[in-house]
């Protein structure tokens, strides 16, 4: 397994405590919202915290990748 410095760990931390948070969003957005009933601003809302998720993920994974 590769090391990994601290500035890395802290990165990966920070955005895995964003994309938590994020998720968290993202489900409250949806389970508070009666089915079909969410209108096209809500839609565009909940795609756009969607698309931010798997922004941070994505970096992630290139972190990993790159320290692995």
């Amino acid at each position: 397994m590769a090391w990994v410095d601290r500035q890395t760990i802290g990165q990966l931390k920070s955005m895995v405590d964003s994309s938590y948070e994020l998720t968290l969003l993202l489900t409250l957005m949806l389970a508070s919202s009666p089915p079909g009933e969410l209108s096209p601003s809500q839609i565009d809302d909940v795609t756009d915290l969607a698309y931010e998720i798997l922004k941070i993920q994505k970096e992630m994974r290139e972190i990993l990748v790159a320290a692995g």
